[in-house]
């Protein structure tokens, strides 16, 4: 537990971009690219941009509606 709340503590937003980024690069290439052997066709990189911009724009949407539910409440307590 005490590693847990370090880890809280000295996390970041830098490093919460970081870890996310590397999360999707990760998906998007195993949902993507077949073998890594050769190098990436035009195809399979237009799937790893597409599949990032997705991923970006879910998370938009997800600190969008935060934000509103936020604001709804602040609002409602005024």
């Amino acid at each position: 537990m005490n590693s847990f709340m370090k880890w809280m503590r000295g996390n970041t937003e830098e490093n919460d971009l970081r870890a996310f980024f590397e999360e999707t690069t990760k998906d998007c290439f195993n949902e993507c690219i077949r073998t890594v052997a050769h190098p990436l066709t035009p195809k399979e990189k237009h799937c790893i941009t597409a599949c990032t911009e997705k991923r970006v724009r879910q998370i938009q949407a997800i600190e969008n509606s935060l934000e509103k539910t936020i604001r709804e409440i602040k609002e409602a307590r005024v």
